[in-house]
Order: structure tokens, then C-alpha cells, then sequence
């Protein structure tokens, strides 16, 4: 039985060194979160919507950091109510994967490492819905 619990502390001890403690609090928000690299550190980022009935639609990107835990503040992004879906495609030169927006008029790629829609969003598919 020693031996048991020695073995059990000793992985114990040594198992943590892989990771980093991160709380992400979502209040009432049990949607599903996603894992993307969306910034082109070789680091997922955690992902996940959120509604606010003031502000409307944003998604919620929380950046993994060097030592592996994630950036408290996330970043914010708007959904606009056009937009009916969102998908992540690497699609521009810049690094890491950028959002795929499906909306009624068609498929638009956008950039987190610029801020807003103007002079970010780019269509790559255009259709009427």
C-alpha cells in the first residue's frame, strides 16, 4: 500500500509541470468553446460566443500566453446579425486561422489581428440566400 501511495505523489508531483492553471468564469454561458490558433503562436486560444442583450453578439477570444495559461480579458469580437454562422480557415498570408463568416449574401473571411469589419472583411464566396 506504501508503494501505491508513494507512486500516486510522486505522479502527482510530477504531471502538473505540464500544465498551467487557468478559471475561466462564463457566468451562465454553457456554449460549447472551441480551440483555434487564431493568432499564428502555434498556441490554441480559447474561443466561445457570448450574447449581451446591450451590445448584441460577440465572440470571445481568450489567447494562450507563453507560459500556457490564457489572457484574462478576452478579446471581443462583434457578430454582426447578418452573419449566421462562423467557421476558422487559415486564408490569408497573416498567421494564424481567421474567422469564415457565412451570411445571406455570402462567405466572408475576417482577421482578428485587425480590429473591426472596415477594411478587414473580405468576401470569398458571394450567393443569394
Amino acid at each position: 500500500m506504501l508503494g501505491l501511495t508513494m507512486l500516486c505523489l510522486l505522479t502527482e508531483a510530477t504531471a502538473q509541470s505540464n500544465y498551467a492553471a487557468f478559471e475561466l468564469e462564463r457566468e451562465e454561458n454553457w456554449r460549447p468553446m472551441m480551440l483555434e490558433d487564431v493568432n499564428g503562436d502555434d498556441a490554441k486560444d480559447i474561443i466561445y460566443s457570448h450574447y449581451d442583450p446591450a451590445i448584441g453578439r460577440e465572440l470571445h477570444i481568450h489567447h494562450q500566453q507563453a507560459d500556457g495559461g490564457f489572457a484574462a480579458t478576452p478579446q471581443r469580437i462583434e457578430v454582426k446579425t447578418e452573419i449566421i454562422a462562423i467557421g476558422f480557415a487559415d486564408l490569408r498570408p497573416d498567421p494564424g486561422k481567421e474567422l469564415v463568416l457565412f451570411a445571406d449574401s455570402g462567405v466572408f473571411s475576417l482577421s482578428t489581428a485587425q480590429a473591426g469589419y472596415a477594411g478587414n472583411l473580405k468576401l470569398l464566396l458571394e450567393w443569394d440566400l
